[in-house]
């Protein structure tokens, strides 16, 4: 229906303005009633999602560069769930953010963190900036906080599907207090880091695609398997990154329903993957 209704402001454009639409052999009976129902709610005053004005949330939803490497072509992301519950879900997400912070988790008093900062970047080295992303994915930044902080602006925009703030620190406060949940977190690079060209407003792209893999430390043990891509857009004055989105292959209220699914059981005794039973008030037949 959503394919069919798409249709119907093209088939709307064949309509002369004395006569009804024309009965074209190529319109289905399932476009037709798609243009009818739209036809009859088009005046009624229903409101329509307005249409990305780019930033963070433009940036999610664009489709996946098209290149000659040969990389297999991502899944293309889910449209975003209406304005209410994208907002409900940053909401969420903030507030359990703010609670993890208020209890203390994340990192250990004292301790100090790795410094994985690298020596700052020449202002156009595109490639020195695209290897030095490769080795941020060599220590799994994504799940570490292991990031090569002298890449970005101290201000960067930070955005995925249930989130957006800016600053470096907050993003490695945010990663410190999500790491002591992640069990056995992994992230593949799908190709190598590479550019992509430009935005709208002229700056310089690149984009990584990936496949993230983490357990959840909670009593029903969830599993996230997601693919994704992050753009990188670069600041035209000092060329370091100033906006870091990441696009997901499921929205932020999937995103979050995957927490709530159980994972498969554990491989222990039995080949099926379910736990051994315990052997109960059976005896050794062999006598010493």
């Amino acid at each position: 229906m959503q394919r069919a209704s798409l249709r119907a402001p093209a088939e709307q454009q064949g309509r002369s303005a004395s006569g009804p639409a024309c009965s074209c052999s190529t319109a289905t009976p399932r476009a037709l009633a798609a243009a009818s129902l739209q036809r009859a709610i088009g005046g009624a005053g229903v409101a329509r999602a307005p249409p990305s004005r780019g930033g963070a949330a433009g940036a999610l939803r664009a489709a996946p560069s098209r290149g000659g490497s040969g990389r297999p072509a991502l899944p293309r992301p889910p449209p975003p769930p209406p304005a209410p519950v994208a907002a409900a879900v940053s909401a969420l997400t903030n507030l359990l953010t703010e609670a993890l912070r208020l209890a203390g988790v994340g990192g250990r008093p004292g301790e100090p963190e790795e410094d994985t900062d690298g020596p700052p970047l020449r202002r156009g080295d595109t490639s020195g900036l695209l290897r030095r992303i490769a080795k941020d994915y060599a220590r799994a930044y994504f799940v570490t906080g292991a990031i090569d902080g002298a890449l970005y602006e101290d201000d960067a925009l930070f955005a995925d599907p249930t989130i957006s703030f800016r600053g470096l620190a907050l993003w490695r406060r945010n990663i410190r207090l999500l790491e002591p949940f992640l069990v056995k977190p992994r992230i593949e690079l799908r190709g190598p880091p590479r550019r992509t060209g430009t935005d709208t407003a002229g700056k310089t792209t690149l984009e990584a695609q990936w496949r993230l893999v983490t357990g959840v430390r909670l009593p029903w043990r969830p599993l996230v398997d997601i693919m994704g891509s992050t753009l990188y857009v670069l600041s035209p004055e000092s060329g370091r990154i100033e906006r870091h989105v990441e696009s997901w292959s499921v929205d932020g209220l999937q995103a979050l329903l995957l927490l709530l699914r159980p994972g498969p059981p554990r491989e222990e005794g039995g080949g099926d993957g379910r736990r051994a039973a315990p052997q109960r008030g059976r005896r050794s037949s062999a006598k010493s």
